[in-house]
């Protein structure tokens, strides 16, 4: 992430090593992926520090942050979950927004095992 953030590893650099390993990457409904986070309240889905280091700008979480936010997330009651998700349909049923919604917190949960940090970034 540091060297990402300092410039001596390219946004295009990180996509080539995400082709090699997708399970990195969460893109799963991209289309109401930045919605859907704006359901989790104070959980920092979408980074815990902001940086314009990066083309568009992004959301910085290191693995310490990541560890807690998915800590955050798992402690989420299945009826809450399904609560933050009422009426985000973008045309899919609930159950589809929640199974994103699920698929998400796995990322999260997935990221803090490995201990890696996470770039969270709307292109």
């Amino acid at each position: 992430m540091d060297n990402l953030l300092d410039g001596s590893l390219s946004i295009d650099d990180l996509r080539d090593d995400l082709d090699k390993d997708p399970a990195r990457c969460f893109s799963d409904a991209e289309y109401i992926w930045y919605e859907l986070t704006e359901r989790f309240g104070n959980i920092s889905i979408r980074g815990v520090r902001s940086t314009d280091r990066i083309p568009e700008g992004a959301g910085v979480s290191y693995s310490g942050d990541v560890r807690l936010t998915a800590s955050e997330l798992a402690g989420l009651a299945p009826e809450t979950l399904r609560q933050m998700c009422e009426g985000l349909t973008w045309g899919e049923g609930p159950e589809e927004v929640v199974r994103i919604a699920n698929a998400l917190i796995a990322f999260y949960q997935q990221a803090a095992q490995r201990g890696d940090a996470v770039l969270f970034r709307i292109t």
